[in-house]
C-alpha cells in the first residue's frame, strides 16, 4: 500500500554527548547519509538533565558544517522545564530558532507562512504550551501534540508535594534545620521564597528526578493562555501500559492491571480533552483517539495494547516504536495511511478532515482496524476526569489501601 509521504529527515536525535546514547555526531550523520536522509537534527539534552553536555558543546555545534557529509545537519536541543517559574534551560534568545526556520524553510520547498510544530510525549506537551505562549506568536501556524498530557494534579495538593520535594534543598542551603519547616516556608507567597527558587542551580532541580510540569508564569505561559494556532491532539487507548510493564518495583498483577486501566484513561484524557479545555476557545482544536490494539479494539496488541508511541509507529516504520508491535496486516497498513492523510491534511490545509472539538459536543475521531480494513468513527469523547475517578472508586478489584498504594506507586506527579 502506497505511503502518504516519504521520510526525508530525522529531527530528534541524541549523540554520545547525552551519555545515554551510543553514537558520535559523525556516526549519526553517516547513518543518515546511508539511509538517504536529506537532513538530521542533533538535539542532545539541555544542560539541566544529569549527564547532559555543557553550554560549550551547544556553542561548538555552530562549527559543524550546515551540509556535512552530504546531509543537511541542524543543531538543536531537547530543553527541560526547570522550576515553578516555567523556565527552560535555554538562553533567552533561543526562541529565535523558529525564526531561522521561518527565514530558511523555502530553501527546502517549505512555506514560511505554513509551519507546523509537532511533538510527542514531553515534546507534545511543549508543542501545546508553545501554541499558547505569547513568546512564540506568529513563529508557526499550527501545532500537533501527540500523547502530550497535562498534569491532573489538584493545585493545592501539588503545591504541598512540590514543597516537600524542594524542602531538602532549603535544608542543604542552611535556611532551615528540618524539612518540615522548610516545606512550610516554601508554601508562603513571600518574595524570599521566589528569590531562592529562581536562584537554584538547574542541575540541583533536575537531580530531584521529578516529572517536568508546566507552570503559568505570565511570561512564557499566561494563566489564561489560549492557543493562537489550530491544534491537533492525538492519543492512544493504553498510554500507561509500557510505563507499568517496564516498572521493576514489586506489584501484584491486579495492581498492575488497575494502574494500566485507569492510568491509561487519565493519560488519554489529559493528552486530549484536558489540553482542549485548557488551551481551546481561540483557535480550532481537533481530537483523535487511536483505539487500535487496545482492550476494546477489533485488533488487540498482546501485552501492550494501544501503547504510548503507537502513533509514531503508525506514522513511520522507521520509528523505534515500530518494533513493539506487528503492524504488517492490511488493516494496520490502511490505518497507517488514514493517519498520515489526516496529518498531511492538517499540515497543508489546517484541518485533519473531521469535526472540531467544542465543549458542547466534545467530538473526537476514533481510529481502529481489524485484520483487513480500517474502522473510523466520530463520537463524543467517552470519559471525563470525574467519570474516570468515579470508576476508580467503584472498582472492587483492589482494596482501598491497595488503591492508595498503586496510585502513589504509579501516578505520583501525574494525578496528584
Amino acid at each position: 500500500m502506497e505511503q502518504a509521504y516519504t521520510i526525508i529527515a530525522d529531527l530528534h536525535t541524541h549523540t554520545l554527548a547525552s551519555t545515554h546514547a551510543y553514537s558520535s555526531l559523525t556516526e549519526m550523520v553517516r547513518a543518515a547519509s546511508e539511509r538517504g536522509l536529506y537532513a538530521i537534527a542533533i538535539t542532545d539534552h539541555g544542560k539541566a538533565m544529569p549527564g547532559s553536555p555543557r553550554d560549550w558543546y551547544f556553542g561548538n555545534l555552530r562549527e559543524v558544517p550546515l551540509r556535512y557529509r552530504g546531509v543537511l545537519t541542524l543543531a538543536g536541543m531537547e530543553a527541560n522545564v526547570l522550576d515553578f517559574e516555567g523556565r527552560l534551560d535555554l538562553e533567552p534568545g533561543d526562541a529565535r530558532a523558529l525564526d531561522w526556520v521561518k527565514e530558511n524553510i523555502h530553501r527546502f520547498g517549505g512555506d514560511a507562512d505554513n509551519i507546523t510544530l509537532c511533538g510527542f510525549s514531553d515534546g507534545g506537551r511543549m508543542a501545546a504550551a508553545l501554541a499558547g505562549s505569547p513568546l512564540f506568536r506568529e513563529r508557526f501556524q499550527k501545532a500537533v501534540a501527540i500523547s502530550g498530557g497535562l498534569s491532573l494534579a489538584d493545585p493545592d495538593a501539588a503545591a504541598q508535594k512540590l514543597a516537600e520535594n524542594f524542602a531538602p534543598l532549603a535544608v542543604e542551603d542552611g535556611r532551615f534545620a528540618d524539612t518540615a519547616s522548610a516545606a512550610e516556608w516554601l508554601l508562603t507567597p513571600g518574595a524570599d521564597v521566589r528569590e531562592w527558587l529562581c536562584g537554584l542551580e538547574p542541575a540541583r532541580i533536575a537531580a530531584l528526578g521529578k516529572p517536568a510540569i508546566l507552570y503559568a508564569d505570565d511570561v512564557v505561559l499566561s494563566r489564561d493562555a489560549r492557543s493562537a494556532v489550530p491544534l491537533l491532539l492525538l492519543s492512544s487507548a493504553s498510554e500507561f501500559s509500557g510505563f507499568v510493564r517496564d516498572d521493576l518495583r514489586p506489584a501484584s498483577s491486579a495492581a498492575r492491571a488497575y494502574a494500566v486501566k485507569y492510568g491509561s484513561a487519565l493519560c488519554r484524557w489529559s493528552s486530549t480533552e484536558a489540553v482542549a479545555e485548557a488551551l481551546g476557545g481561540s483557535a480550532p482544536v481537533w481530537l483523535g483517539l487511536i483505539d487500535y490494539g487496545g482492550a476494546d479494539s477489533q485488533t488487540t496488541i498482546p501485552g501492550l495494547g494501544s501503547f504510548h508511541g503507537l502513533p509514531l509507529a503508525l506514522f513511520s516504520s522507521e520509528s523505534s516504536y515500530s518494533a513493539c508491535a506487528d503492524l504488517s496486516s492490511a488493516g494496520a497498513q490502511a490505518l497507517s495511511v488514514q493517519l498520515k492523510q489526516a496529518l498531511a491534511g492538517f499540515m497543508t490545509s489546517g484541518s485533519p478532515g473531521w469535526d472540531v472539538w467544542t465543549p458542547q459536543d466534545r467530538d473526537a475521531l476514533h481510529f481502529d482496524a481489524d485484520s483487513e480494513t480500517v474502522c473510523i468513527t466520530l463520537n463524543s469523547y467517552p470519559d471525563t476526569q470525574e467519570s474516570i475517578r468515579a470508576a476508580m472508586a467503584a472498582d472492587t478489584s483492589l482494596s482501598a489501601a491497595e488503591k492508595e498504594t498503586v496510585e502513589h506507586l504509579y501516578f505520583s506527579g501525574f494525578s496528584f
